[in-house]
C-alpha cells in the first residue's frame, strides 16, 4: 500500500519557563522528539497516549500549524509528491486544500458570527475555488448533506446547534475542498457517548465514500479501536509502539501500552475496576532525555540498561514495531474484550 504521508525525524521544541532571580532560560521542552511515521493511503491511523504526550502537537506540526524545529514531512497526493516542511506560505496554503484538520472543540473552532453556509464556504472563497457564495452553494449543500445537515440549517448560526451537530459542521468545513488527508484531533471527546457513535460512524462512511486518509488522535483506546486500522502509541513525544489494531489489543509489546490497556473499564457493571499498572506521572519532558523515558514508571525496568540506553523503534514483523529493550521476552496483558 502506498504511503500518503511520510514523516522523518520530526521534532518540535518549546522554550522552557525562565527560572530564578535573573530569569535564566531553562531546558527546552521536547513536545515531539524525532518522530518517524508513515500513514498509508486510505487507512485510518490512530495516535494514542496520555494528555501531554505530544499527540496534538504532532498533528499540528504535520500541517505546519506549529512550525517544527527539524524533520521532514512528505505528502504523496494526487497532485504529486510535496515536501510540506519546505513550502513557502503561498504554496503551503495550496497544500492545505488537500490536508485538513477537525479540531476537538467545535465551539471554539467555529465563528459564532458566521452562518453555517458562510463557515463551510469560506475555504472555497478564500482560495478562489468559487467566486462568490452563489457559486459555492452547490458544493456546500453537497458536503453538508453528506455530513447529515439539511439545506434549511445552512442559514443558522452555530449557537443554534447541539455539540454533535456543530462537529458535523466542522467536518463539512474540512471536507469542502475535497482533501485526501484529514487529521481528527479528539473529535468526539467533548460529546455524549451516543453522539460519539454517530460521529464515528459518519467518519467511517465518509472515509469510504471519499477515499480519505485519517490520522485519528485520541486518548480513548476503545474509540480508536472502533475506527482505526492501525494504532501508534505516543509517550513524551516519542512513538513507542505501532501495530495493527487487533494485534495491539491482543498482545501489546510495550509496557506503556499494557498500562493503557489496564485503565480501560469493563462493560460489565458488576465487575470492579482492575488496578491500573500505570503508576506515577510522566517525567523527562524537559532537559536531558536519557535512557527509556518510560523507565521511571515501568514495573519491568531493570534499573541499568533501561535507565542508560534509549531503545530504538524496532521492527518485529507483521506491521509491528516497538521501542523496548525487552519487547521480545516480556509477556504482556492486552485487552481481550475487543
Amino acid at each position: 500500500m502506498t504511503n500518503l504521508i511520510e514523516v522523518k525525524d520530526l521534532s518540535v521544541q518549546f522554550s522552557g519557563p525562565k527560572m530564578g532571580l535573573f530569569r535564566k532560560k531553562s531546558a527546552p521542552i521536547h513536545a515531539v522528539d524525532g518522530v518517524s511515521l508513515n500513514i498509508r493511503k486510505g487507512e485510518a491511523l490512530g495516535l494514542v497516549g496520555e494528555s501531554g504526550s505530544g499527540k496534538t502537537t504532532f498533528g499540528r506540526a504535520l500541517l505546519r500549524l506549529i512550525e517544527p524545529n527539524s524533520g521532514v514531512v512528505h505528502m504523496n497526493g494526487n497532485d504529486g509528491r510535496k515536501n510540506i516542511t519546505e513550502l513557502d506560505a503561498k504554496n503551503l496554503r495550496k497544500a492545505w486544500l488537500n490536508m485538513q484538520m477537525v479540531f476537538q472543540d467545535p465551539d471554539s473552532s467555529l465563528n459564532p458570527r458566521m452562518t453555517v453556509m458562510d463557515t463551510i464556504a469560506e475555504s472555497l472563497l478564500v482560495n478562489r475555488i468559487a467566486k462568490n457564495i452563489r457559486e459555492a452553494k452547490a458544493r456546500v449543500v453537497e458536503v453538508a448533506e453528506s455530513c447529515g445537515l439539511t439545506v434549511e440549517q445552512l442559514s443558522r448560526y452555530p449557537h443554534a446547534f447541539s455539540g454533535g451537530q456543530r462537529q458535523r459542521i466542522s467536518i463539512a468545513r474540512a471536507l469542502v475542498t475535497k482533501p485526501e488527508f484529514i487529521i481528527c484531533d479528539e473529535p468526539v471527546s467533548a460529546l455524549d457517548v451516543s453522539i460519539q457513535a454517530q460521529i464515528l460512524n459518519l467518519l467511517i462512511e465518509l472515509q469510504e465514500e471519499m477515499d480519505l486518509t485519517l490520522l485519528f488522535i485520541s486518548h480513548d483506546l476503545i474509540v480508536v479501536a472502533y475506527i482505526c486500522d492501525r494504532i501508534a502509541v505516543m509517550y513524551l513525544g516519542n512513538i513507542i509502539e505501532i501495530a495493527p489494531t487487533k494485534d495491539l489489543f491482543n498482545k501489546p509489546l510495550h509496557p506503556y501500552t499494557e498500562a493503557l490497556m489496564s485503565a480501560i473499564p469493563s462493560d460489565d457493571p458488576d465487575q470492579q475496576l482492575s488496578e491500573s499498572v500505570l503508576a506515577g506521572e510522566a517525567t523527562g519532558v524537559a532537559g536531558e532525555r536519557k535512557g527509556c523515558l518510560f523507565a521511571p514508571r515501568c514495573r519491568y525496568a531493570d534499573g541499568d540498561k533501561c535507565s542508560e540506553i534509549k531503545p530504538v523503534l524496532k521492527d518485529f514483523g507483521d506491521g509491528r514495531m516497538a521501542a523496548c529493550h525487552y519487547a521480545e521476552t516480556l509477556t504482556l496483558t492486552g485487552f481481550e474484550d475487543l
